[in-house]
């Protein structure tokens, strides 16, 4: 299959390497080989539905908190087939309303530069609520960029940051925003595109829900716009510029941390 890039305006069928033009790229195809045979990837997972039964979900392996509104796992979610997802197990709190409201704004945004929320499933109103996510196997950005930063060319970075645009702007156009806009919460697809995850989950939904600290005691601090460090300010998409600044920062210097020396 043959992309076309709009960040380099190149055409591409693997990512490595990029043509002016499709005759170049034709060219090139007819003399070379492909290094590596083309993988066929599963289709998205596409959820209509936005509850999901409890038992369709199988917590594999953890894998990390999930920053300070639960744990993260690996997961196999059996729909009309078996697929690999990400599940984000909430804390139990008295009043699930918010995590409801929430995830049903999240589950409605539907975009291929977005990682797409599959749903929400409890076994109980008593027990934790589960938010399963799109598998991502390329992992989040931060650590793609620290780990690989001398195999990443200079395009591949801003090739990145306008997929990041592209799932924003679809974000703002839903009359909705981030929140927490930074590189681990930008997450790698198959063929290492970038796509917009962890929306919604934010420190305006901690401050809801009664789970979040001043954010000037976490390292979220580093990301948020000025006025955002007003405990009775209300999130919107103009906060997330400011934030994506800082991402620029990130990517540009390989996942430095901003404001490193403080």
């Amino acid at each position: 299959m043959i992309k076309y890039d709009k960040a380099t305006n190149g055409y591409y069928i693997s990512p490595k390497k990029t043509f002016n033009n499709l005759k170049d790229l034709i060219d090139y195809y007819k003399k070379s080989e492909l290094s590596d045979p083309l993988p066929r990837y599963p289709p998205t997972i596409q959820s209509r539905q936005f509850w999901i039964p409890a038992n369709k979900v199988d917590l594999k392996s953890h894998l990390s908190r999930g920053g300070r509104f639960g744990s993260i796992y690996r997961a196999i979610y059996r729909a009309s087939t078996q697929k690999k997802v990400v599940v984000k197990k909430l804390p139990v709190i008295q009043n699930p309303d918010p995590i409801i409201k929430c995830a049903q704004t999240c589950h409605k945004l539907q975009n291929p530069a977005i990682v797409h929320l599959l749903g929400l499933c409890t076994a109980s109103p008593m027990e934790p609520y589960l938010l399963v996510w799109e598998y991502m196997p390329g992992g989040n950005l931060k650590d793609c960029l620290v780990n690989n930063h001398s195999d990443i060319e200079y395009s591949k970075l801003q090739r990145w940051l306008h997929q990041v645009l592209d799932g924003m702007d679809y974000i703002e156009s839903a009359e909705y925003f981030h929140g927490e806009l930074r590189a681990e919460n930008i997450f790698l697809s198959h063929d290492l595109c970038a796509k917009v995850g962890n929306f919604g989950f934010n420190g305006q939904f901690g401050r809801v829900i009664g789970l979040t600290p001043e954010l000037t005691k976490t390292e979220a601090v580093r990301w948020v716009a000025p006025e955002a460090l007003d405990p009775n300010h209300v999130y919107d998409i103009r906060s997330d510029i400011w934030s994506f600044g800082i991402l620029m920062f990130e990517v540009f210097t390989y996942g430095s941390k901003p404001y490193a020396g403080n």
